[in-house]
């Protein structure tokens, strides 16, 4: 089993999951980086210029400073500004890019769903759905616990099944009920989507997962997109700066597949890997 064990808390079939967990893939780059090279558990708290300009003078919480000549900035856009604005030029481009109001963030919460049978598929329905905001029977929800779902059924067999999201202050909202009422109510919205009850007959399987708060000072935010007319700013994350010492990375800055997913952690990574390199 991978590592959605450990995300959900219950069994989760296979076939979703990346064989021994995503974590292995952390644990593997430790390895041939060395861990001793790697410092958990350290807040940054800011970073500014040397004096010679030579290196950043990187610091944590606990008043330990680390020198570097390069950085990878790969925390969520929002706090970009608290840890680069000693070190960024006021009147950059890349200062614009990075200023509160270019981005777009909240909760999120991400769910998995299966059942017996692709029933989607003989009402010739692609398995894809979205949800602007919906309607929500209970009086704490703006509205209904689903933003998006799409088909994930593994393409070589196994059980169908939906993935999706809800997001923002539906997330909120719905992150306070218990996974069975988020289930109930995304089932009856489900239904109403395909104009069927088969949905709540056929579930093998639910897990769901909610997303607020960040290590780095517990804001609700777990997903992040461009704010809308700043995506020409947006652009200035894919590139290298401050000749080339100041890097970004991380699923929100990836250009090839989008924010909060584990491709564009990857692509984003290696991105910044290879000009680091070169």
């Amino acid at each position: 089993m991978g590592g959605l064990d450990s995300i959900f808390g219950t069994s989760i079939p296979e076939y979703v999951s990346i064989t021994g967990g995503a974590q292995k893939i952390a644990l593997k780059l430790a390895a041939n980086v060395g861990h001793d090279n790697i410092k958990l558990n350290s807040k940054v708290v800011s970073i500014i210029n040397s004096s010679s300009g030579e290196h950043f003078n990187i610091t944590t919480e606990n008043g330990t400073v680390y020198y570097a000549k390069k950085i990878i900035c790969a925390v969520e856009p929002p706090h970009y500004m608290k840890l680069l604005k000693e070190i960024v030029p006021k009147e950059s481009d890349l200062m614009k890019a990075i200023e509160p109001d270019a981005f777009v963030s909240g909760p999120v919460s991400r769910f998995v769903i299966g059942f017996d049978k692709a029933y989607w598929k003989q009402l010739n329905f692609t398995g894809i759905a979205l949800v602007l905001n919906g309607k929500s029977k209970l009086k704490q929800c703006s509205g209904a616990p689903i933003s998006f779902h799409f088909d994930t059924t593994n393409a070589n067999g196994g059980l169908p099944q939906f993935s999706g999201i809800v997001g923002g202050s539906r997330s909120a909202e719905w992150s306070q009920l218990s996974d069975e009422t988020f289930k109930e109510h995304l089932l009856e919205t489900i239904c109403t989507l395909v104009g069927s009850d088969w949905p709540k007959r056929g579930v093998q399987f639910f897990a769901v997962k909610h997303w607020g708060g960040h290590a780095m000072d517990q804001e609700p935010v777990a997903s992040t997109i461009s704010a809308i007319g700043r995506m020409h700013d947006f652009r200035q994350l894919n590139k290298p700066h401050l000749d080339g010492k100041l890097l970004f990375a991380g699923s929100a800055t990836s250009v090839l597949v989008g924010s909060s997913s584990m491709n564009g952690a990857v692509e984003t990574g290696l991105r910044a890997a290879a000009r680091i390199i070169n």
